[in-house]
């Protein structure tokens, strides 16, 4: 990875954690939408995007930066974020009526 490209990520990473951490979806969500717009695939979006962002997130709450409110917030705004993508991403026909949540 580029150095610009090291840049772009982390100052993507910087707004959706200030997002979520805001309950700001609209704009949480523009960065997911700007990195698809941008052809990143899926996978990037999960790896180097969410899951980095859930960490820190994790981290402020174990830290005691943030309250377990607003951890639980971001938390639900982006388990609303992986639904739309999962919209997104799959047909009708593929669609089915259990969802597996995973976590650590």
């Amino acid at each position: 990875m580029s150095a610009i490209n090291d840049y772009q990520t982390g100052q993507r990473q910087r707004l959706y954690v200030r997002a979520l951490l805001n309950g700001d979806d609209e704009t949480a969500f523009q960065v997911i939408h700007r990195m698809l717009l941008a052809r990143c695939p899926l996978a990037d979006v999960y790896l180097n995007l969410i899951t980095p962002a859930l960490v820190e997130i994790g981290q402020f709450w174990c830290d005691g930066e943030i309250g377990v409110g607003l951890e639980k917030l971001a938390s639900h705004l982006v388990l609303k974020h992986m639904d739309r993508l999962h919209g997104m991403h799959t047909s009708e026909r593929q669609r089915l009526p259990q969802r597996i949540l995973v976590a650590c």
